[in-house]
Parts: structure tokens; sequence; C-alpha cells
């Protein structure tokens, strides 16, 4: 039988191409593999907000975008976080049992801004980040290196959970790490990031749209006229698209260009502009097909809830006992 996996991502404003290399790849690859469910995390998207405006188009844009990325309804469930209540009523359960020490050393907690460390919702995040692992008995959640330790924190509050039981209720999860291919910035910062401001949005990948940008990000500093030899390793931001686009004979192909300097930089440029537009459209033409589709997002959503809370129920029926209900 397939193991089970949950995983999300915070409405929060249009992907990029570091979440398409960062999550949404491994996602369409996982799929095939385990029973996937995958959460549009709209609750966790409040945590660190002043104000509320609506996620509902948020929220549709995202999941269109994980459609054509390849994510597939018929495969994996997909749902809104807050549609499912029983994630809240597994973390008022969790946060019993819970101690204040474990919460406070979680990284992201310890190294949140003061302003942020006084807001409940931030000091208990990992609280329902671990609710929502357990709440589907996941056996594993893919996860960057630096979720590491959300990860152990649901590992431990499964273990005081089932130490109550004397048997195994719900799976100690284990983190997939994913391989997550590095996506520097516009800017040449080291992540691509919607806070930064340095992203380069899926739905933006025609080349028309990508050349203003990519015509001007910086390259390999020490070439500074056409003809000196550059040296791929140098390129902050254009070789490393490179990489992830080009075929391994294209990629040799401008290496040695650029070496020989037979290839100006504004030659890479235009090649990666091109090939990233090429990569991105299957991607664009399935966005504008969904995109046409009437309550397409609702319907999905609908049906990922149902099938969401069926499992969420299940657990609960076994968890509640544990405290007397």
């Amino acid at each position: 039988m397939k193991n089970t996996i949950l995983s999300g991502m915070r409405p929060t404003g249009a992907l990029h191409l570091g979440h398409y290399f960062g999550v949404l790849n491994n996602w369409v690859a996982l799929q095939n593999k385990y029973h996937c469910y995958y959460m549009v995390a709209d609750w966790h998207a409040l945590t660190d907000k002043e104000e509320f405006p609506s996620l509902k188009e948020v929220v549709k844009d995202m999941v269109i975008t994980w459609m054509a990325a390849g994510i597939d309804p018929k495969k994996t469930v997909i749902f809104r976080q807050s549609e499912v209540k029983e994630h809240a009523e597994l973390e008022v359960l969790l946060s019993i049992v819970a101690k204040m020490g474990d919460l406070q050393r979680i990284p992201t907690y310890k190294d949140a801004s003061q302003n942020l460390k006084n807001k409940v919702g931030v000091f208990l995040y990992p609280l329902l980040q671990a609710a929502d692992i357990l709440l589907y008995r996941a056996n594993a959640v893919p996860i960057g290196e630096d979720q590491i330790p959300h990860i152990e924190y649901a590992r431990v509050l499964a273990q005081t959970l089932n130490k109550i039981a004397g048997k195994e209720v719900v799976p100690k999860p284990k983190p997939i790490i994913t391989e997550a291919k590095r996506v520097p910035g516009t800017d040449g910062k080291a992540k691509m990031s919607k806070s930064l401001e340095n992203t380069i949005n899926l739905k933006d990948t025609e080349f028309k749209k990508l050349w203003p940008i990519l015509s001007k990000v910086p390259t390999d500093p020490q070439r500074v006229k056409k003809d000196d030899p550059g040296n791929p390793a140098k390129c902050p931001i254009i070789y490393p698209y490179a990489q992830l686009v080009l075929s391994p004979k294209e990629l040799t192909t401008m290496e040695n260009n650029c070496r020989q300097a037979k290839w100006g930089c504004l030659d890479c440029k235009r090649q990666v502009a091109k090939s990233i537009s090429e990569f991105f459209l299957p991607f664009r033409q399935k966005y504008a097909q969904l995109s046409k589709e009437a309550d397409l997002v609702e319907k999905v959503l609908k049906a990922g809830a149902q099938k969401a809370q069926k499992k969420a129920e299940q657990t609960l029926s076994l968890v509640r006992p544990l405290f007397g209900l």
C-alpha cells in the first residue's frame, strides 16, 4: 500500500520560478508514489499579518497554478485548510500535552522578530503544523532542510499521543528532503522571494515579459568587454537559470561560447530567456485553459475537503478517547 504525504503552501501571492523548481515539480513526482494531501494553508497565511484582505483570488490563482504545473486532483487531494475544522480541534488537543519550552526552541520562533514573537499565532504555528501532519496520519512530509525541526516536533507529539494510547494511533512522520534546485532572485540574492521583489512569476514567463528583466541582470563582474573570456561559475543569475531549463547539450554550448568569448552576456541572456519561455509554454497554455472553467477551483477544493475531512474524522475518532472525550 502507498504511504501518505501531507504538504502545503501558504496563499501569499503569485507563484514564481522558485516555487516551481523548489516545490511543485517534486509534488508532481510524489503524487505518483504516495497518497498525497496538498493543502492550501490559509490559516498559516494569517499568522504574520497585520491586516486581513480577502484570500479568495490568491487561493484561486494558486490552485490553478498547481494544476497547470501537473498536480492532478484525480490523483491527489487538494483542499483548503480552513474548510476542515478538524485541524483546529486537533491543535487544541495537542496544546493540552504540548510543552512551551519545545515551541520556544524551534528555530523559526527563536529567529522571529520581536513583533512576531508577541503574536500567539506565530508561537503556535508549529503546533498547528504538527496537527496538519498528524491529522492525516502522514508517514512522510516533503520539506527543505530548514523545516526539519518542525517535523521533529510533529514526531515528538506523535510519540506523546502513542504513549498515552499505549499503541500507535498516529505514525511518527519522516522528512523527505526534497531536491530543491537553487533559484536565485533577479537581483542576485541567494533566494527568489516575493518579499524581496526579485521574482519571475510563472505566468510571466513569455519572452516579451522576460527580456526586459533578464537583459538588465548582472553577470560575471570580471567580464567587462564582449571579447573577454567569461566564467559561467561567476555568473550569479543567468547561468543558474540556464542550468534549470537548458538541455545538457545546450548548456555545454553556452559554457563553451562564454569561456571562448564567442557569445557576449546578452547572447546568453537571450538564450536563457528564450529557453525559459519555451519550457513554461505548456504551463501557460494549461493555466489559460483552466482559468476559463467557471467555479473549477471551488469544485476541486470542495471535493478535496470532503475527502480530507473523512480522513481527519477517522484520526480524531482515535485521538478523542485519549483525552476522555
